[in-house]
């Protein structure tokens, strides 16, 4: 209270003003700082009974320093909120005294200010001014000033001093309020990360469940409900993957962790109380106060080993049939070679001695020449179809067949074959027997079948076709009654990489990709293929299409 020799404030009154000051800001609230800082300078404006208290922070970005809070006496106007010039400061002369000096003491603002500033004080009736910096954090935040508007104050060194302890006090509310808004920011962070995070995350006092985020339900496959206050063994076979008893093992683990010394391990959980799965766990610890309490982030790694066990299984799988298809190609080219050392041979011997051949000898060496140029070319026919299926290229075109009038196409294209061994060719096949499938493909596989029956069937035997309607496919067999096939033959008939060509009853030559061609095409068009015989009794080869 202002007292007769013009001073402020007695030792008691300064006293009983730092201790209700010092109460207020105890409740300080970030939510509640607006009020609580209005009710502090309404405190300070009325124990000091001057004209006016405010409040200016600082921009750092401006560098412009801002009124955010004041009180007013009674009879003295605000600071007006819409004249910038009292608003926004950023006066050359107010920064030397505040900053450079650490206070601004102004008993008379007549003898102190010049220029514009004091014009700008003048309009405001101004006498006396004091003002404090304050600073929060190590920071320049803005200042304090006291204003008197109705006589000149003689401010002494202890009303400065205590006035500037008060302002200290409220640069402490200020880093109070920062340190909790950044607290709460870090809550609201770590909260959100917490709840949106893939992975299970669990808060555990020793092992019993005391926080945990969705994810942990999912992966548990348990509610809320079933999974707060459980023990986390709960949760866990009596012994993992390694036959380690879980409950000593985990009292192993969280001792090392409460040490300070973190954990991560493979751990066997399970889910919806059946399913044990793998998991992987980080054990770590926190403080709360004095006590430590643990935090396990879990994630499930089941469905990662599955797939890494597939991926090994395919990348298996591609290593051999690699190796299967070098294996083939390698035995491809021994038996190019066949035809055309023949076709070599053969031209050569009647190039060098065409003219001590009679007719019927050159006849026969041009028969011989036939025959090798046919072989190789139907291995190259067979090649391409087969690498075209491979790749892709060879497209199913299905349409409705009549599998008789295929038969005997492939028949007569046979003949002379046929009838160099005088072999019987029955087509026992109904005209009304029809298919749908693509009409090379099965062409191909009948014109297959038929030359490979010829070239093991003896001469004057025969070769017979039959077809029968199922549900829904077409079967159809051809048998002949030739030399037939052991049973080590038949299990490697369809191997890429095994060499399964047997030397014909005439002696004719072959690579077994034919029959490889034929199962495939077959299943292409949504059929399969097998095979009966026994050595010496002959063979049948029967395959399904689907009906038309």
């Amino acid at each position: 209270m202002k007292n007769e020799a013009n001073n402020i404030l007695s030792k008691r009154d300064f006293s009983e003003l730092l201790a209700e000051i010092a109460y207020t800001f105890n409740a300080i609230n970030s939510d509640l700082f607006d009020i609580i800082m209005e009710n502090v300078l309404s405190i300070l404006g009325l124990h000091l009974n001057i004209s006016r208290v405010y409040i200016y922070e600082n921009n750092e970005k401006t560098n412009e320093s801002r009124c955010t809070y004041q009180w007013n006496n009674t009879g003295f106007n605000p600071i007006a909120k819409d004249d910038t010039s009292l608003q926004e400061l950023r006066y050359q002369q107010w920064d030397k005294y505040i900053l450079e000096k650490g206070q601004l003491i102004c008993n008379n603002v007549n003898s102190f200010f010049t220029g514009i500033f004091l014009d700008l004080l003048k309009e405001q009736n101004l006498k006396s001014l004091l003002a404090f910096p304050l600073y929060v954090k190590g920071k320049y935040h803005g200042f304090i000033g006291f204003d008197e508007c109705t006589s000149y104050i003689e401010w002494n060194e202890a009303e400065v001093a205590s006035l500037r302890a008060i302002s200290h006090l409220i640069a402490d509310a200020y880093a109070r309020k920062i340190n909790e808004e950044q607290l709460k920011f870090s809550e609201e962070k770590y909260r959100s990360l917490f709840e949106n995070a893939k992975d299970a995350i669990i808060i555990l006092d020793k092992f019993e469940i005391l926080e945990f985020n969705s994810a942990t339900t999912e992966l548990l496959d348990k509610s809320a409900e079933e999974i707060i206050y459980q023990n986390l063994l709960h949760f866990t076979p009596e012994y993992q993957s390694n036959e380690a008893n879980s409950q000593e093992l985990a009292l192993r683990y969280a001792k090392e962790a409460l040490l300070g010394k973190k954990q991560f391990f493979t751990w066997l959980l399970i889910r919806g109380g059946k399913t044990i799965f793998e998991s992987e766990i980080s054990l770590s610890r926190f403080s709360k106060g004095k006590k430590f309490f643990l935090i396990a982030i879990i994630r499930d790694v089941s469905k990662n080993k599955e797939h890494e066990q597939k991926i090994k299984a395919q990348m298996n799988e591609l290593e051999e049939v690699n190796k299967t298809k070098d294996r083939f190609f390698s035995i491809i080219a021994h038996d190019l070679r066949n035809p055309f050392n023949s076709l070599l041979g053969i031209t050569e011997n009647l190039v060098e001695n065409y003219e001590d051949f009679s007719s019927e000898e050159i006849k026969e060496y041009l028969t011989l020449l036939l025959q090798s140029s046919q072989q190789g070319y139907n291995l190259l026919e067979n090649l391409l179809n087969w690498s075209r299926s491979q790749t892709g290229k060879l497209k199913v075109s299905a349409k409705v067949l009549n599998v008789s009038e295929l038969i005997d196409a492939s028949v007569e294209l046979m003949l002379n074959n046929a009838a160099a061994k005088n072999l019987e060719i029955i087509n026992n096949v109904s005209f009304d027997i029809l298919a749908f499938a693509d009409e090379n493909m099965i062409t191909t596989v009948l014109r297959n079948l038929l030359s490979n029956a010829i070239k093991f069937t003896p001469q004057g035997g025969s070769i017979r076709f039959e077809a029968t309607k199922q549900k829904k496919m077409i079967e159809i067999c051809i048998a002949d009654n030739g030399m037939g096939m052991t049973e080590e033959t038949m299990a490697s008939l369809f191997k890429l990489d095994v060499f399964t060509s047997t030397l014909g009853t005439n002696k004719e030559t072959g690579t077994g990709l034919g029959i490889i061609l034929c199962k495939e095409f077959i299943e292409k068009n949504n059929g399969k293929l097998w095979v009966e015989s026994s050595l010496n009794n002959g063979t049948i080869f029967y395959f399904s299409i689907p009906r038309a």
